[in-house]
């Protein structure tokens, strides 16, 4: 986690902005609810390039033509998204929704995985169905894992024909989801946004609304959660891969 004191100093780069409280719910990122000049921003520690959180511009503008409201990128002074590893980002108000609130997402997911079908894949970054011939790609290293859970994983990957792949938000869940008095969603934490197949989404925003899943579609989404956590959220990696081998081998 980031120090208080690194946010601090990266936020002199930014206009007139003071640190409000730490928001709760960054398991891989320290999150600060900040003001400035006179406005609410949220102020993150990230990982990621320069260029791949570029990249998020022309995503969001796709996301908000298909009706979704985004946090989106503020740039400092001098024109940085990032700063000693600090961006900061428009505050979105909102509750997160309850599942019974959530039967207008799926179609507006959709409407958005259709616009953003043309953006190329993000700096850094790899599909699933890349990951089956190369080893990294943002937060997954297939080289850091046991050759025997990287097989579960890929053969997870390749059981899937590569028929609809856009840009997915990567960790869609009512954590990350929040409605506002007029009923509009914003998506907020695009940290995992890729090119992608368009289930990965689709399929979280089912389980979302509490819609139950094919054990296919479960074991999709557990594969891709074990490797993208296994370096940055370990115990709770192992803990899950653990369980999934566990299932596995029960029903071979």
């Amino acid at each position: 986690m980031t120090d208080l004191a690194t946010f601090q100093n990266a936020l002199t780069h930014w206009r007139s902005c003071s640190i409000l409280k730490q928001l709760p719910g960054g398991y891989r990122n320290t999150v600060y609810l900040i003001e400035c000049q006179g406005e609410l921003h949220v102020a993150k520690s990230t990982r990621r390039s320069p260029e791949a959180l570029a990249w998020l511009a022309p995503v969001h503008d796709l996301a908000e033509a298909a009706g979704l409201r985004v946090p989106r990128l503020v740039p400092c002074t001098d024109g940085r998204l990032v700063v000693s590893g600090i961006t900061v980002e428009k505050f979105l108000e909102g509750v997160p929704p309850k599942p019974d609130q959530l039967s207008d997402l799926l179609p507006r997911l959709q409407e958005f995985h259709t616009l953003a079908q043309a953006i190329p894949q993000r700096p850094g970054f790899a599909a699933s169905r890349q990951l089956l011939h190369l080893t990294q790609g943002g937060d997954v290293d297939l080289a850091q894992m046991p050759p025997d859970l990287v097989a579960h994983c890929r053969q997870q990957w390749q059981a899937w024909p590569a028929v609809s792949q856009s840009v997915v938000h990567g960790d869609l869940g009512l954590n990350n989801l929040l409605v506002n008095e007029a009923g509009q969603f914003g998506l907020v934490d695009w940290d995992e946004a890729r090119v992608d197949l368009t289930l990965f989404d689709t399929l979280n925003g089912r389980a979302a609304q509490g819609e139950p899943l094919t054990n296919d579609e479960e074991q999709l989404l557990q594969s891709w959660e074990i490797a993208v956590c296994w370096l940055v959220e370990p115990a709770y990696a192992r803990r899950l891969a653990h369980r999934w081998l566990n299932e596995v081998a029960e029903h071979e």
